[in-house]
């Protein structure tokens, strides 16, 4: 029997990509982690959907916390080591 997680296609795109730790040390920087789920979902896809997608998924997104000096963050997840090649 197949289960309603397994057409949950954003969900799909975070584990194949990254591991979620909860931990928020680890963390990603906004621009990163959209285009790593633009490259597998429509190119266009907005910026809106995906942090409602992030936040069911219960991931947490902090507009002020800084990468790099970049600002805005995703927290409790990480990269898997080499899945991708930015």
């Amino acid at each position: 029997m197949e289960t309603a997680e397994e057409y949950d296609t954003f969900k799909n795109i975070i584990d194949k990509y990254f591991t979620i730790t909860d931990d928020e040390e680890d963390r990603i920087h906004k621009s990163e982690y959209i285009e790593i789920i633009r490259s597998e979902m429509e190119k266009n896809v907005s910026w809106k959907y995906i942090l409602s997608e992030t936040k069911r998924i219960g991931l947490n997104y902090n507009r002020q916390m800084r990468i790099n000096g970049l600002q805005g963050v995703i927290l409790g997840i990480k990269k898997n080591v080499g899945r991708w090649d930015a």
